[in-house]
């Protein structure tokens, strides 16, 4: 803007760049004491003055030079904190970097095209978007932008690749498969799909991590349960723990372990059942004994007395 001290108001005026006249052109639009550069260019870099005529008289102003400098749109960089592939539940950071010494930056978040609002899991603060416990529709591409404000300046960054993958799987296997009777000794074992051998094992009944004792022995991964007790009934779950990423596996599907009591006879009257027969307390094939739980002396003794 070229500004005259002066009452007269029928100046004219003549813009220069460089010594050399400037005219109107599609982006250079002169609005009496104003030149208005559109969608300024390297190339508009220079020395600009202004000059005021009065029309019929000799009398001109002429300004001191202005230096106009033009900078390209400051850079503007997203990292990713991991910086590698993402797990479920894992905390995500995203770092807008601009490189500008304006401080007074505004911050837009877009994931494919979509413009981010703050929510539950997804925080923004300043230059940095937080994504609590990612799941797997977190993945797509983001990109940021950064504004001045009352300017039309604005820096957008490239697109990022987020990619969000399922913890490893976990599966619990038990032995003995089939009843477990008190005083067996039980073995709990924890498989993981991952190439990785360095897993820490995590066990839990009921929901209440297990420590080691007498009686509970973990051994990697496998949980040993002797001399059962009926105490020992409930829902066994196991995980894996490691010091590097993925910190661990998925929780496996629980599984419940029942413990059935023996039947003890202790009257000559009581009958077990060995080899398809039953047999009176002190005959002969007393040598193969199958242990029975109180149902199948239940059925058992009716087969008997229809028998």
């Amino acid at each position: 803007m070229c500004v005259i001290e002066s009452d007269h108001r029928d100046w004219r005026y003549e813009w220069n760049k460089d010594s050399v006249k400037l005219q109107s052109s599609q982006r250079y639009t002169v609005d009496r004491n104003t030149l208005t550069i559109e969608g300024s260019e390297s190339s508009d870099e220079g020395q600009y003055t202004c000059r005021g005529h009065i029309e019929g008289r000799s009398v001109s102003s002429q300004s001191s030079s202005v230096s106009l400098s033009v900078k390209a749109f400051p850079r503007s960089t997203l990292t990713v904190t991991p910086d590698n592939t993402v797990f479920t539940g894992e905390r995500v950071i995203l770092t807008c970097v601009i490189e500008s010494d304006h401080r007074d930056w505004r911050y837009e978040w877009c994931k494919d095209s979509v413009k981010l609002q703050s929510s539950q899991r997804h925080t923004v603060n300043r230059n940095t978007l937080t994504i609590e416990g990612s799941e797997s529709s977190d993945a797509g591409d983001y990109w940021c932008r950064g504004h001045i404000e009352g300017r039309s300046v604005s820096s957008e960054s490239s697109s990022v690749s987020l990619s969000v993958k399922v913890l490893p799987k976990t599966e619990l296997t038990v032995d003995p498969k089939s009843r477990v009777f008190t005083g067996e000794t039980v073995n709990l074992t924890c498989v993981i799909e991952s190439n990785h051998t360095d897993w820490r094992y995590e066990w839990n009944k009921d929901s209440v991590k297990l420590q080691s004792s007498d009686r509970y022995t973990v051994n990697t991964d496998t949980l040993t349960i002797r001399a059962v007790t009926t105490s020992d009934e409930g829902q066994y779950t196991c995980r894996g723990q490691r010091d590097k990423r993925p910190n661990s596996s998925q929780e496996s599907e629980p599984i419940n372990l029942s413990v059935n009591d023996l039947i003890m006879f202790s009257s000559l009257s009581s009958f077990i059942f060995s080899s398809g027969h039953w047999c009176g307390c002190g005959i002969e094939c007393l040598s193969v004994v199958l242990p029975l739980t109180a149902a199948d002396v239940e059925i058992q003794e009716e087969q008997r007395s229809a028998a």
